[in-house]
């Protein structure tokens, strides 16, 4: 019993180390965006760490996280794309990258059976995402 327990404080910490590491690269890159700037290599940055935390938590059974993770993302994708001030092909990227967010956020909701939330941030994207 003594063995199973410390296996599983050692798993549970292991999580929490990988979790707050991802966390800090997805905290500096978001920093990085905001004290620097829009450019191509700080948008996949930022995407990219969003990602890597999004998926390490589904992986792991934490859909809160994962759910915020994708939150985030759309968000501030949404956010960018709007923003005439970036260029087209930043534009664009935060347009590819808030359908991959949607799309992903769509697919946990299917898995709980919450279409409607799909449905209205699925309009929201159709409505928003026009690169003008």
């Amino acid at each position: 019993m003594d063995c199973v327990k410390s296996w599983l404080v050692t798993e549970i910490d292991k999580y929490n180390d990988i979790q707050q590491a991802l966390m800090s690269e997805f905290f500096l890159s978001e920093m990085r965006l905001n004290c620097r700037g829009m450019s191509k290599q700080r948008l996949t940055s930022y995407y990219d760490t969003c990602i890597s935390l999004a998926k390490f938590s589904r992986k792991n059974g934490d859909d809160n996280l994962y759910l915020q993770c994708l939150k985030k993302l759309y968000t501030r994708m949404m956010a960018e794309l709007g923003n005439a001030e970036n260029t087209f092909e930043c534009r664009s990227r935060c347009k590819r990258y808030a359908l991959d967010s949607l799309n992903l956020t769509c697919q946990l909701y299917k898995g709980y059976e919450v279409m409607e939330k799909a449905q209205i941030l699925r309009r929201d994207f159709a409505k928003r995402a026009s690169i003008g």
